[in-house]
């Protein structure tokens, strides 16, 4: 019997295993529980090869007759390389993961391959930037298992378009057969794991030297940690993407957006999308958040971002929750106003933040602030006029014209006639001098 959640990722209950014989051989995936889990297209070349058959006879005579799909009906009688070329989207988190993942189940009779794909995070991350076309590998695994006499097979974080490390051994992950030069698909007819799919060379190595950065083998690493906590994750707990944000963004830069923002390099509005749950991050900017953050894929579960009692937010450790409006109350009867932009930087708080949380007080704290700017905007425009005018009287006894440069230069204020005000004082001046003169 198939389960399915509401978002129709299916899994299958214990029934299932009521067959006593399963068409294809009960093929335990290598990795299981662990980041470093075989990847759903290396399974199905994996148990291609233990049939003695290649890849594309799995697709063609069992996958494409039991799944029905007629994209893969004309394939398996036509020929075609379509599938293969979007066969990444079998190790995402979409509809083919979910088809692709039961169908396998169904001929196998095992419950655990929705585990070797992405499909455990469909609610954390999109598929958008998830999963690479093309194969990538580690040649060092690749040879290490070969001695070590195991089986041979590829892990689902070389599929993940944001990995381009060994976790293992910090070395670059490789994108071509070292012996014919090209590149492969993640999925062929006659892919075999650890083996070219083009020319059938040895894909293992242990002597390469492409070391690969600390980033790149940091985001490896925190891709390895969150593939493994959550094929172990049973709880009841759900994750989270706008409380990890929450968290992300109190732990380190003490509840600024904006600040948060240009850390990991995106726009406000997209930062306030994953905050607000309108969105999901893309993997890359999920995993720099989180190594940036110094965060642990548990996080995801309980960030509740309580770190002060009362309030859920770090920014507010100056001012507890009881003296709010104390606080407000006091800003009001400075003798300079403030702006809401200063406020909120002594709160430690977006702006944003303060209008939607206290906007009575926000209005206030704007009001008080604008009819003091304009209120001194006035007063120098006062000031200004009457020395404009001064130095238009002074000229003009000189016996010189006084024009817009040279009032400005008197004033030592450049540009100064350039405000509409101040060069109409200056046209009344000159037009009453030069009347008076005359």
């Amino acid at each position: 019997m198939i389960v399915c959640t509401q978002d129709e990722v299916c899994f299958l209950d214990d029934e299932h295993n009521n067959s006593a014989v399963s068409r294809l051989f009960d093929l335990v995936p290598l990795g299981i529980g662990t980041g470093l889990i075989e990847g759903l297209s290396g399974y199905i070349s994996r148990l291609a090869e233990s049939h003695c058959v290649t890849a594309g006879y799995i697709v063609d005579k069992e996958l494409a007759p039991l799944m029905n799909k007629q994209y893969l009906l004309n394939i398996a009688e036509n020929g075609g390389t379509r599938f293969y070329e979007n066969s990444c989207m079998i190790v995402g988190t979409g509809r083919a993961a979910n088809e692709f993942s039961r169908a396998l189940m169904h001929l196998t009779g095992r419950t655990d391959l929705v585990s070797t794909t992405m499909l455990p995070l469909y609610n954390i991350v999109p598929s958008r930037h998830l999963v690479r076309k093309q194969r990538a590998w580690c040649a060092r695994c690749y040879e290490e298992q070969k001695q070590g006499g195991g089986d041979i097979y590829d892990m689902l974080i070389w599929a993940l378009q944001v990995v381009e490390a060994c976790p293992i051994h910090r070395t670059q992950l490789t994108h071509q057969c070292p012996q014919c030069g090209q590149g492969m698909l993640l999925l062929e007819r006659k892919t075999r794991p650890g083996y070219c799919a083009r020319c059938g060379s040895w894909l293992g190595d242990t002597d390469t030297e492409l070391l690969a950065s600390n980033q790149d083998v940091t985001v490896a690493t925190m891709a390895t940690q969150l593939i493994e906590h959550f094929s172990q994750h049973t709880g009841n707990e759900k994750p989270s993407v706008p409380q990890f944000f929450e968290w992300a963004i109190n732990h380190k830069t003490e509840g600024n957006n904006a600040a948060f923002a240009r850390l990991i390099g995106v726009a406000k509005g997209t930062l306030a999308g994953w905050v607000h749950g309108n969105n999901l991050p893309p993997l890359p900017l999920l995993l720099k958040s989180m190594v940036i953050s110094e965060a642990t894929p548990q996080v995801l579960f309980n960030a509740t971002g309580k770190t002060l009692g009362c309030s859920r937010h770090k920014t507010m450790r100056s001012v507890s929750c009881g003296s709010v409006s104390g606080f407000f109350s006091d800003l009001l009867k400075t003798a300079e106003p403030l702006s809401l932009k200063q406020v909120s930087t002594l709160l430690r708080k977006d702006r944003k933040m303060v209008r939607q949380k206290y906007p009575e007080f926000a209005k206030a704290i704007t009001k008080r602030f604008a009819t003091n700017r304009e209120m001194r905007k006035n007063t120098r425009r006062e000031h200004l006029s009457k020395l404009v005018k001064e130095a238009v009287t002074e000229i003009s006894r000189a016996g010189i014209y006084p024009t817009r440069r040279l009032v400005e230069k008197r004033l030592q204020k450049p540009g100064v006639l350039r405000e509409s005000a101040l060069r109409k004082v200056w046209n009344q001046a000159v037009k009453e001098d030069m009347h008076y003169d005359g």
